[in-house]
């Protein structure tokens, strides 16, 4: 574990030298910047994990290629290709991981990505090519920032290192997503490529059907990932907070390690089975040594500050679980370790949240769910929790949970109630009277003879575990360090509600992180927020919105109301003829084209298809994909939502996908006598809204069994739903395709400030 800078944003070695020092805190066993290419710079401070000498520190050069790393590769990657590459390539290390991915990089290529297993992000200067190959592990267990500014670029393992040093320049950090590399070619001044290389979505595994074959699979994966995470040339420990994750991962290393040591956090004297209280009876269980680090509400405050500006966050329930665990990690560093095993991982895998368990009542949306909170651990705990453990006491975090065999595996297992659902399902038990969540991989280890008040724990955050859940009362003055500590505007909320804006921005779901992007207070509400009232109507002139319909009443309540500006792709929530008739523009921004057009183009497996909606903003998005040479999908039949095309071949389409508007013309487009005009059973893909569907219709077409082989929508209302649900073969995903591709919501926000920038620009002139 590391962290690195670089980039040709740097003004100087001093000026690279700042950058670097603000995370001196990623590895403090050496520290190093080197001019790779003209004025292009690597910098790279060392945690020495694997080949702890001299010999291994970064910058580390072999011929043309120079690279910065942070990160470790697993033992099945080393076991395959270390001693390969060794008797082809003359190594000048014993066991550094860092030269053997700049060999890998030498023979391989960027196909070393599909070889490759670790937890890992990197910089490589190729100097042949005079490329910077920027790199990413699946699922984003380490951190990556950048900026791309001007012909220019720089990057850094925290956000900090470049908000401090590139503060003046008012540039946009980025975070650089898994699963990807990035290619800047120096020559160009620009990056020439940006490839995912790895969908978790795509390598699900195959769903078993006992549960005697799910409970030996999910535990001899997890060993495997344990042991393929053991490589290190430094003392282990394992976080032991008392919860089924840890407890089932120490268990591990204790099989593994007979001597290993855990380690609990508790503010305050503790309560009765909190944390503590559990992690006791599991080291007892294990007869391990465990260390209780007790710290005060007191000492807690006095952290507070340095546990935020440590996880780069200003929500409450990320900070308090943060400031528990810089104590965590400088009493560990200080007993000698630098490695230590958490649990993360599982949660996002089973859906242990509540709401992903009551939102989703199918496996199928269930596991989308569970898809979308791996593809985002990047951005919340899994970070969070690495940057607070390295800015404590420099202690690598590994989370075998988030191997990627153990995670293709996991997402297979399903997790629905069956009280509420006839399919064959592994249960939460009874979750919606406050049972147990993670059912199948509790029942993996209920034989291993682990006490079932300790197997049957009920699911408790890691901050509630702990006692700084209490910093929820917190959270404007947590806002306000944060504000301070980078340097950013901050309004307090009192002084907001005195003050008369003129902007209202509805539906609060997308909008985090906005106020970096707006100059001006403004006004944000959730969707079934009530107006407060230091909100003046006589004051809005500008409303955005994502699904709050703007009718009449919107526009009577708000009688100076001037722009309307629609982050939705759907049309039929804006009363545009009245709009027009009282003189508010509208604007839409459509932010989630490419997400709803993906969505519908994963779920085509065979072709020729027949796009219905063809020529809408999301139709068109549609067949440019299928039209790619990766896809393969052809012919396609393109067809308008006015009607239907004399030509279209009825008897070849085996995909059908509706990309039309839910205008009143087209209410029940899709209806039996539609679907009857094909001659083969179709893949029928929907991601028009509710009312294009005739539900009537489609139940008795799906009785008759004849006319799908799978359905896929994305929204459905609520007629006669529960009669569709009983199909195996239809599949309800409750929108899930807003979220199908990870957005960048930069882009959004940078859309939505110049939208309302050049409204204030006109109007004020």
């Amino acid at each position: 574990m590391c962290g690195f800078i670089g980039g040709n944003l740097f003004a100087d070695r001093s000026h690279a030298l700042e950058s670097l020092a603000t995370i001196e805190h990623r590895g403090k066993d050496s520290t190093a910047v080197q001019c790779v290419a003209g004025d292009f710079w690597f910098g790279h401070n060392r945690l020495s994990i694997q080949d702890i000498s001299d010999d291994a520190h970064q910058p580390m050069t072999v011929g043309d290629i120079t690279i910065v790393y942070n990160g470790e590769l697993w033992e099945n990657t080393i076991d395959k290709y270390d001693a390969l590459l060794r008797s082809k390539y003359d190594f000048s290390t014993t066991n550094s991981d860092t030269e053997l991915l700049i060999y890998m990089y030498i023979e391989y290529g960027l196909e070393m990505f599909d070889r490759i297993d670790g937890m890992y992000s990197f910089a490589l200067y190729d100097g042949s090519k005079e490329q910077i190959i920027l790199g990413r592990d699946w699922v984003g267990r380490l951190p990556f920032y950048y900026i791309e500014n001007y012909k220019k670029v720089a990057f850094a393992s925290e956000y900090k290192a470049l908000s401090e040093t590139f503060y003046n320049n008012s540039v946009d950090i980025k975070i650089m997503p898994p699963s990807h590399y990035y290619i800047w070619d120096l020559y160009e001044s620009r990056f020439i490529e940006k490839k995912q290389y790895y969908d978790i979505r795509k390598n699900i595994c195959k769903s078993d059907t006992e549960e005697e074959v799910v409970k030996s699979e999910i535990f001899n994966r997890l060993f495997e990932a344990v042991q393929n995470e053991l490589i290190a040339d430094v003392k282990l420990c394992t976080i032991l907070s008392g919860g089924i994750d840890s407890v089932i991962i120490t268990y591990f290393l204790k099989m593994l390690i007979p001597d290993i040591k855990s380690y609990v956090v508790n503010v305050g004297r503790g309560k009765n089975k909190d944390d503590l209280y559990y992690a006791k009876m599991a080291a007892e269980w294990l007869d391990i040594e465990l260390e209780e680090v007790r710290v005060s509400k007191t000492q807690i405050n006095q952290k507070l500050s340095e546990s935020i500006w440590a996880s780069e966050s200003k929500v409450w329930h990320q900070v308090s679980p943060a400031v528990a665990q810089l104590f965590l990690s400088k009493k560990i560093s200080k007993d000698g370790y630098k490695v230590v095993f958490g649990g993360e991982g599982a949660d996002e895998i089973f859906g242990s949240y509540g709401n992903i368990q009551k939102m989703y009542y199918k496996q199928d949306t269930n596991k989308e769910a569970r898809i979308n909170l791996i593809n985002n651990l990047h951005k919340n705990n899994l970070i969070r929790t690495n940057k607070a453990m390295m800015f404590g006491g420099t202690v690598e975090l590994r989370t075998p949970f988030l191997d990627k065999n153990f995670v293709e595996y996991g997402l297979s297992v399903v997790t629905i109630d069956a009280k509420h659902h006839s399919h064959d399902c592994y249960v939460d038990i009874n979750w919606s009277n406050g049972g147990h969540m993670k059912y199948m991989l509790r029942k993996a280890f209920e034989d291993t003879g682990m006490p079932k008040e300790l197997l049957w724990r009920k699911k408790e955050t890691f901050q509630v575990g702990c006692h700084t859940d209490y910093l929820r009362d917190e959270k404007e003055r947590i806002e306000k360090i944060y504000a301070h500590k980078f340097k950013l505007p901050y309004v307090p909320k009192k002084e907001i509600t005195m003050k008369k804006s003129n902007i209202l921005l509805r539906d609060k779901k997308d909008l985090n992180g906005i106020e970096k992007f707006l100059d001006y207070p403004v006004h944000i509400l959730g969707a079934m927020e009530k107006f407060p009232p230091y909100i003046s109507p006589d004051d809005i002139e500008i409303l955005s919105t994502k699904f709050t319909k703007v009718g009449k009443t919107t526009l009577d309540r708000f009688p100076n109301l001037r722009l309307v500006i629609t982050r939705g792709h759907g049309n039929d929530f804006v009363n545009q003829e009245l709009c027009d008739k009282k003189d508010v523009k509208v604007v839409r921004l459509n932010p989630y084209i490419e997400s709803c057009a993906r969505w519908c183009v994963d779920k085509v497996d065979k072709g020729p298809v027949t796009i219905f909606g063809a020529f809408g903003t999301i139709g068109k998005r549609v067949v440019e994909l299928l039209k790619s040479p990766t896809t393969g999908v052809c012919p396609l039949f393109c067809i308008g939502s006015e009607g239907l095309d004399d030509v279209m071949s009825w008897d070849l389409s085996h995909t059908v996908i509706s990309c039309v508007s839910s205008s009143n013309e087209n209410k029940y487009f899709f209806n039996k006598a539609l679907f009857e005009k094909f001659i083969n059973p179709v893949n029928f893909i929907s991601i028009s809204r509710q009312k294009t569907h005739n539900n009537n219709d489609l139940v008795d077409l799906l009785n008759d069994g004849n006319r799908f082989r799978e359905i896929h929508i994305d929204t459905v209302d609520a007629h006669r739903r529960d009669e569709l649900l009983k199909f195996n073969n239809f599949h309800y995903y409750e929108h899930t395709s807003w979220n199908y591709v990870e957005q960048n919501n930069d882009e959004l926000f940078g859309k939505l400030k110049k939208v309302i920038d050049e409204h204030k620009r006109i109007h004020t002139d």
